[in-house]
Order: C-alpha cells, then sequence, then structure tokens
C-alpha cells in the first residue's frame, strides 16, 4: 500500500511538472526563431530569454539571473552573486535588474528584498534596484549593451540558448562560477548541459582556486589568475561570532561538554548527508566509551531525528537565518561540514574563522592543508568519525591561527580587483 507522504510526493511532482510545461510553452510561444522549438524538450526555461528585444531606446543595465531568491534565504552563493551584480552596476554607474528563474517575490516580499540589498551591499547606494520574474524576459526590450551575470548552470543554459537565437550577445555574458556544478547531477542531459555552459564562450569569473583548478583538469579551460577571487566571507559576522564565542566561553567555564554542530542538507547529494550520519553515529559511541560528553545539532535542513542508535538526542534546527546561523557557529566546538564538488564550501571557513574547528572531506586536495583547525579527511564514515575525536580532544592553543590572513588568500584574490577588471571588459568603468 502506498502511504501518504509517498501520494503527496508524487502529487507534488505532478503539479511541478504541469508548472513547467506551462511556462516552457510561453517562452516557445514568444521565440520567433524556427529552431526555438527544440530547445523547449530541455529545461523549462531554456528559452526564458529568446524573445528579448535589443534596442538603444531603453537604459543599459547589469541583469544578475538566479534560479530563485527569497527573503531569509541568502546564503553564500546568493549572496556573492549579488555581491558581484552590485558592484559592477556601481561601476557602470547603471541599474540593476535581478531576474529570477523561480518563485520570484511579490509585492511586499520584494521590497523587503530590496532593502536588504541595499542594507547589506553598499556598493548599491543610489543605483535602481528592481527584482522580475523570469517570464518578464518574454519580448521584453533591453540595451544591446546590457550585462548579463549567469550563476547556477540553469541560469547560464537559457542564456546560450539566447546566444545562439541572436538576443544576446555572448560578449556580453559574465559567468560567475561558484562550483564545478556538473558533478551535481548524475551523468546525464543535465550534466551535459551543465558542462556545455562551460564551453559557450562566455566571461568566467570563479569562485576560488579550487574551482579554476576542476575546470582545467576536467574541462581544459584555463582561467587566468586574475579572474579567480577567493570565497566572500562575512568577516564582520565572523569577528563578532569569535566575541561571542569568547563570552560563552567564560560562562561554561568547562562545563564539559563538546558541542558538535552537522551542516545538513539531505536534499543537496553533493552534502553526503547519511555519510555525515553514519559518522556522528560511530563518533558518539566512541565519544561515550572515551567519557566525552556530546551535544549534537544539525542545521541546514530539516531532516527526522535518526531513531535506533546514539543520535536520538540530536537537534534539529534546520534553515537559520543568517544572523542566527553565526550566532550557532559561536556556540559549536567542532562543525562537520561535507561537500563532495571542489569549492571550499563556506561553513567550514566560518567555523576556523570564528574561533572552532571543522572536520571536513577533502576531494582532489581542495580542502587539504587550508588551516590548521580544518580536518580535511576520506569522505568516509570512520575517518570522519576519527578526525571529528581528534578534533575535540585537540588544545585550543592556536588562538592566531583563525585570523583571515592564514587562510584566505590561497584561495584567490579579492574581489574589487576582479570587478574592476571584469568592468572594464564589459564597457561598465565610470
Amino acid at each position: 500500500m502506498t502511504s501518504p507522504l509517498h501520494r503527496l510526493d508524487r502529487l507534488t511532482a505532478m503539479i511541478r511538472r504541469k508548472r513547467d510545461e506551462r511556462i516552457a510553452l510561453r517562452f516557445a510561444d514568444a521565440a520567433r526563431q524556427p529552431e526555438a522549438a527544440a530547445y523547449r524538450q530541455l529545461l523549462p526555461h531554456s528559452l526564458a530569454f529568446a524573445s528579448l528585444r535589443p534596442s538603444s531606446s531603453v537604459v543599459p543595465a547589469v541583469n544578475l539571473v538566479l534560479p530563485e531568491l527569497s527573503f531569509g534565504a541568502i546564503f553564500a552563493g546568493i549572496r556573492t552573486a549579488l555581491e558581484v551584480a552590485a558592484g559592477l552596476s556601481a561601476r557602470g554607474g547603471v541599474p540593476l535588474r535581478v531576474v529570477v528563474l523561480r518563485g520570484a517575490p511579490p509585492g511586499a516580499d520584494r521590497d523587503r528584498l530590496v532593502t536588504w540589498i541595499r542594507q547589506e551591499l553598499p556598493a548599491t547606494a543610489g543605483a535602481a534596484i528592481d527584482i522580475v520574474a523570469a517570464e518578464w524576459a518574454i519580448d521584453a526590450i533591453v540595451h544591446p549593451s546590457d550585462v548579463w551575470i549567469a550563476t547556477h548552470w540553469t541560469t547560464a543554459h537559457p542564456l546560450e540558448v539566447a546566444c545562439r537565437m541572436g538576443t544576446v550577445p555572448p560578449d556580453q555574458v559574465l559567468y560567475l562560477v561558484q562550483d564545478y556544478e556538473p558533478g551535481f547531477t548524475a551523468w546525464s542531459s543535465e550534466y551535459a548541459l551543465a558542462e556545455a555552459t562551460y564551453h559557450a564562450g562566455f566571461d568566467l569569473v570563479v569562485n576560488s582556486v579550487p574551482v579554476q583548478r576542476r575546470l582545467a583538469d576536467a574541462d581544459g579551460i584555463v582561467v587566468p589568475d586574475d579572474r579567480v577571487f577567493r570565497p566572500q566571507l562575512d568577516l564582520d559576522r565572523l569577528e563578532a561570532a569569535r566575541r561571542e564565542r569568547a563570552a560563552l566561553a567564560a560562562k561554561r567555564n568547562g562545563d564539559g561538554e563538546a558541542r558538535v554542530l552537522f551542516y545538513a542538507r539531505p536534499t543537496k547529494p553533493r552534502n553526503l548527508f547519511r555519510i555525515g550520519i553514519a559518522a556522528l553515529e560511530i563518533a558518539a559511541g566512541r565519544a561515550a566509551q572515551s567519557g566525552i560528553s556530546l551535544r549534537i545539532t544539525s542545521a541546514g535542513e530539516t531532516h527526522p531525528v535518526p531513531s535506533g542508535g546514539r543520535l536520538s538526542g540530536m537537534t534539529v534546527l534546520g534553515k537559520l537565518p543568517w544572523d542566527a546561523y553565526f550566532s550557532e557557529l559561536a556556540r559549536t566546538d567542532v562543525l562537520l561540514s561535507l561537500q563532495m564538488s571542489p569549492h571550499p564550501s563556506h561553513p567550514p571557513l566560518d567555523a576556523v574563522l570564528s574561533g572552532g574547528r571543522t572536520v571536513t572531506n577533502d576531494l582532489s586536495g581542495s580542502r587539504s592543508g587550508l588551516h590548521p583547525r580544518l580536518a580535511a579527511v576520506a569522505p568516509e564514515p570512520t575517518a570522519l568519525a576519527d578526525a571529528l575525536l581528534s578534533s575535540l580532544r585537540a588544545s585550543d592553543d592556536e588562538t592566531g591561527a583563525s585570523a583571515p590572513t592564514a587562510l584566505l588568500p590561497a584561495l584567490g584574490s579579492e574581489l574589487g580587483p576582479v570587478l574592476d577588471a571584469a568592468a572594464a571588459r564589459h564597457g561598465l568603468s565610470a
């Protein structure tokens, strides 16, 4: 007998499929090119920009294309994309338009987001900001010199199609590559489409040296060093977390309880949720045998508390607001954060720079040796459990090693000079 949960999953999938079919049909109907119908078969938004109408009668803009955007869910990748777009908009003195493929915020939510962007990103001061759904692009009039910023591969793909359709010039597309995203899917049509975006002739700007190396090794794409920037960490909030950690440590006064935080995202296969749970189960058993009292918490996505083992007391926080995330780091002794992709990933870096420790998995040397407080081991439960226990037992005498200067330069240049050069390439220098 099919469970109610499985029936709900099937119904949700059917509703999503019908919605995607309607979206794809709207874009296909608007496209005027004879071959447009073929691209309708690929993704719902393949033809999102195929009906744009370039004209010098409108004001040029920087167009940032995001897969999704919602208030309270602006984390590392989307935040960095907004920072890049805001920086280019400011350098060119042109409006910033954010085009959202799925779930563009309506009315009041959109206004809240614009306010948040202005508060968090000083570069947007004085600039016009608009947030629109992808359907805005149907027969929209845009300036021929508009700059388009692709982010996730699902945004680069419709821009690649638009270049083939002749509605977007490929030399006006900047592709912000923040990870090696073909690996986010199985070997499939999606894998091939994602990989193809790297070869579309766009101007690649890359987040971190390990991703730069992966592009060279996997695809033979050599990205110059001056187009590679380090992860954009929130250093002000990390410093506040360090201070909060010190204050909490004084109050704890050696209470003997070790706090482990698990970055848990079961819907994202690259975050290795099941391996993480297995590692925690082993670590919890060995900790109990050694007389170590563990408090285990997870954050990232909501998930059931594991049953039948030593993790039944786990606290599941789910998705945290930005400030609450840093406060939780301040209460954490060791973070377990896994990611089976080459980008260094923000949570491991955030944890060590807030004064804690991190256990993560290595991948082709992408995280190995980054920081004395960061243990990068094989993505295997026993190796991860061993690293967790070693980190919990480690002395806390490396206070100076947590400074950003000891970590960030190895991961890429500062963002400012990279944006200066990109602005010049795309005619946005003031």
